[in-house]
């Protein structure tokens, strides 16, 4: 029986331990990956969905919902 408790404890840590994410400051912020704001028509299309930068990637004839 304390086998198993010493077996799970380790388990349950390593699992908790491992999800930890740090934020990593030294990345862009979202905005700075979006293309540039023209006036010219360029075509260009970008956006911030869910905090991500989005782009479209390139047209097939079909929907194109890639992330980036």
């Amino acid at each position: 029986m304390i086998r198993y408790r010493l077996q799970l404890s380790l388990l349950t840590a390593l699992l908790g331990l491992t999800q930890c994410q740090k934020s990593d400051p030294s990345l862009a912020k979202p905005e700075d990956q979006l293309p540039p704001a023209t006036q010219t028509g360029a075509g260009t299309f970008g956006c911030l969905f869910n905090g991500q930068p989005w782009t479209p990637q390139g047209y097939d004839g079909y929907p194109n919902f890639i992330t980036t």
